[in-house]
């Protein structure tokens, strides 16, 4: 009788492991139907990407639609200092289309959009007030829903700092430069004063000599 109770618990312990067990995949498995199906959802990456006929960097926002429903984007771009950058009229006009043309991005589709870090560098560096730092950097997309799904550029804000910090030491540079050029002007000038001060002197000595040894010469003659 006790080997009988002891195999039912056994088996109720083992009977309730597999029934969590079940419906903890149950779960699972409905958050990810949900998420397959659910409108408006986007991967977006920011990639830095070279241009072998300019020779130059450009940044690349990446935009991916993995529902299986197609999606409106209203928006898109960086976030930063909690301002929106937005490029969606750039990216319009870039293409030729009107100023009101819904943009769709189909199911398991993508769409990309350069960017010229020289443009982006000196709106980060206006939003710093002349800065060097950046910080958090984010890109984001906006639907027809107003869903905004964000992701973090940190590869762009890397570069972004870098090319901003360049552009302050060659600042900076170019200040001492400046600085050193005026010191010696400075000293220039300084010696020019000098050397006219100096000759001015000997003139004034050199006619009071004369002066001086007027009635000698007089006399001897």
């Amino acid at each position: 009788m006790e080997q009988i109770n002891e195999y039912i618990g056994i088996i109720t312990i083992s009977g309730f492991g597999l029934i969590t067990i079940i419906m903890l995949y149950l779960l699972a498995k409905q958050n990810h139907v949900s998420n397959y199906f659910k409108n408006a959802k986007f991967i977006i990456s920011g990639i830095i990407d070279f241009e072998p006929t300019t020779s130059e960097n450009y940044y690349t926002i990446k935009i991916f639609n993995h529902n299986v429903n197609d999606a409106r984007v209203t928006s898109f771009g960086f976030v930063y200092r909690q301002q929106n950058i937005d490029y969606y009229q750039n990216f319009i006009s870039e293409r030729g289309l009107p100023s009101d043309y819904k943009l769709m991005i189909y199911s398991r589709d993508f769409l990309t959009h350069k960017i010229a870090p020289s443009a982006l560098t000196k709106i980060i560096s206006d939003m710093n007030n002349g800065s060097y730092k950046v910080l958090k950097l984010q890109i984001f997309v906006t639907d027809s829903l107003g869903m905004t799904t964000i992701y973090s550029a940190r590869n762009i804000r890397k570069n972004l700092h870098q090319k901003l910090y360049l552009a302050h030491v060659e600042r900076n540079d170019a200040l001492k430069a400046q600085e050193n050029k005026l010191k010696l002007e400075l000293k220039r000038q300084r010696r020019e004063v000098k050397k006219e001060k100096r000759a001015k002197r000997r003139t004034k000595l050199k006619g009071l000599w004369l002066r001086m040894t007027k009635p000698f010469r007089k006399k001897s003659k």
